[in-house]
């Protein structure tokens, strides 16, 4: 077993991470059609609440599709498994959006082969 303990390498020595963590990642984006999940808040109608914490729902629709009607869920879980079914039947991209920024679930959209 080794007694050393591990080497830090300071960022001076190391320029291409500390590049990689001062520059911005390529950042997914929405698009038109995608399923999207998004955590809100329950609106409260008791005046005098039990407790002070903040209640959350998950509401489930299609980006930027008028035709489309959204659906809320009372957690993740049962959110999550509709959005999977209603992004299967689209064949498009499934996304959670958390504090505006999205992260990418699944993706059924139909991909070409290499070389077409």
């Amino acid at each position: 077993m080794d007694s050393n303990p591990p080497h830090r390498i300071s960022p001076t020595d190391a320029p291409a991470d500390a590049i990689e963590r001062l520059l911005p990642r390529k950042a997914l984006q929405l698009v038109a059609g995608d399923v999207v999940i998004a955590q809100e808040r329950v609106p409260r109608v008791n005046t005098s609440p039990i407790s002070d914490l903040a209640e959350w729902r998950y509401r489930v629709s299609v980006h930027k599709d008028p035709q489309s009607h959204s659906q809320a869920f009372p957690g993740f879980v049962p959110a999550a498994a509709a959005a999977d079914q209603l992004g299967a039947g689209l064949r498009t991209r499934v996304m959670f959006v958390e504090d505006e920024i999205p992260s990418l679930l699944t993706d059924y959209r139909p991909h070409r082969s290499q070389g077409s």
